[in-house]
């Protein structure tokens, strides 16, 4: 009988509790259109990284970890990435 009656409770403590599961890391990726000084146009791919700072069960934020920016120089298979 003890063992029927704690199982509903286990599983209604952890609703109530509102277990906040996230993934430990998030990445954002856009492209930019920037204009160059000789009036031309190319698209800059960006992608920032994040990391959630605490356990994915805690009300955590997320802290910038890395950005990756890349562009097409223009030539044959020569893209340009630079990681920060």
């Amino acid at each position: 009988m003890f063992k029927k009656s704690i199982i509903p409770i286990l599983c209604s403590s952890l609703l109530l509790l509102g277990c906040d599961f996230r993934p430990a890391h998030k990445v954002i990726a856009y492209q930019e259109e920037v204009k160059l000084s000789d009036g031309s146009f190319i698209w800059v791919d960006i992608k920032r990284h994040y990391r959630l700072a605490g356990e994915s069960f805690q009300k955590a934020n997320y802290l910038p970890s890395i950005v990756e920016i890349s562009w097409d120089t223009g030539f044959l298979g020569m893209v340009v990435r630079l990681v920060f």
